[in-house]
């Protein structure tokens, strides 16, 4: 009877849970490559969700046909254009990851990133500032 009371206070205990999401497939490091034809060398001027290397010093190289035959995965960084906007004159370009996929719900609590309620486990999954 004890270790039934202790089963179903775990069960009950872990229900509350619902995990981790862990990426353990983007590297906190970016390998040096050198740019080829059909690629462009970026400056990253941004720091958000990059973790605690500093990417400043090195062009980004750009493969701009690199989603036409990949999908696009949590933790990739991405180059893009920003929609036009009336109050800006230029066009403004920018670097950023992706923390969270199509159809997935994202918060953010005490600079901590959450995906559908899990936390995410990762080196740009927590607000480092």
């Amino acid at each position: 009877m004890k270790y039934l009371m202790i089963v179903f206070v775990c069960a009950a205990l872990l229900s509350g849970c619902k995990g981790e999401l862990i990426d353990s497939v983007t590297k906190n490091e970016l390998k040096a490559v050198k740019p080829q034809e059909g690629t462009i060398s970026v400056k990253i001027n941004d720091d958000y969700m990059l973790g605690n290397i500093d990417y400043s010093h090195s062009p980004l190289v750009v493969d701009p046909n690199a989603y036409s035959s990949n999908e696009i995965q949590r933790g990739d960084l991405v180059y893009f254009q920003y929609p036009p906007n009336r109050f800006q004159s230029a066009e403004k370009k920018s670097v950023l990851r992706v923390v969270a996929l199509s159809g997935e719900k994202i918060r953010m609590k005490k600079g901590q990133v959450y995906i559908d309620g899990q936390r995410l486990n990762t080196f740009y999954g927590k607000d480092l500032s």
